[in-house]
């Protein structure tokens, strides 16, 4: 079914983030000194945790990204971060219809009408959106911490068409 396979591909991106950010020392999960970034892995996975819980907190049918709680300690602690992901992994257990309707937010330019600020959507558009953010952010956590000599799985923050185009071209054998 489409609405296990969007929960199910949620569920297992924040499972290679537990797994990734385990074990790594605070100074590297914090560290914000690589170009052209100037952020931490941290922060990167601080920042899609709080998209995950916009959209759980998701009230009257409206999921509204710009309110994330920017938790600190979850940018400056692994072990934190990996309760987190816990908690959001239990959070999918519930049911999430992907039909359903809703309207979401996420004014990145800053310049949207309030009025008009929110669009039509469902569930699933939104689980695809999170997992398409979620490997945006995984992209640059895995170019952080790779320049600082912490070796990321070659799959990590790459998007699944590109998967299934490197597998089909010889590139990766098994996925």
């Amino acid at each position: 079914m489409e609405d296990n396979h969007l929960i199910n591909e949620n569920r297992l991106l924040l499972e290679q983030a537990a797994v990734i950010i385990g074990d790594l020392p605070d100074d590297i999960y914090t560290h914000k000194e690589i170009k052209p970034f100037f952020s931490s892995a941290g922060q990167h996975v601080r920042h899609i945790l709080n998209f995950y819980d916009c959209f759980f907190a998701c009230q009257n049918g409206r999921i509204d990204y710009d309110q994330r709680t920017r938790e600190k300690d979850v940018e400056a602690d692994p072990v934190v971060a990996v309760k987190k992901i816990e908690t959001l992994l239990t959070a999918f257990e519930k049911d999430i219809d992907p039909e359903k309707e809703v309207w979401s937010k996420n004014d990145d330019s800053g310049g949207r009408d309030p009025n008009s600020a929110f669009s039509r959507s469902t569930f699933g558009r939104e689980l695809q959106f999170l997992s398409s953010h979620t490997v945006h952010h995984y992209a640059m956590i895995a170019y952080i911490l790779n320049a600082q000599g912490v070796t990321t799985p070659e799959t990590f923050g790459v998007a699944a068409s590109t998967l299934i185009h490197w597998h089909e071209t010889g590139r990766l054998t098994s996925f």
